[in-house]
């Protein structure tokens, strides 16, 4: 009966390691964004640059 708890424990080892992944991406993302409308407002400002948003988009 005892690997039924060691099976339980590593499944939620495993389930905690990815919620922990997920978040660390969602922050990411959110930096990137960030970081990439920021840019784009940059491009925006300087009008010979502007066709440098094509590659972006």
């Amino acid at each position: 009966m005892g690997w039924i708890f060691l099976f339980l424990g590593a499944i939620f080892i495993v389930m905690t390691m990815i919620s922990n992944v997920e978040n660390r991406v969602k922050a990411y993302m959110t930096y990137l964004h960030f970081f990439l409308s920021k840019w784009q407002a940059l491009l925006f400002q300087n009008k010979e640059n502007s066709h440098a948003l094509a590659f972006v988009v």
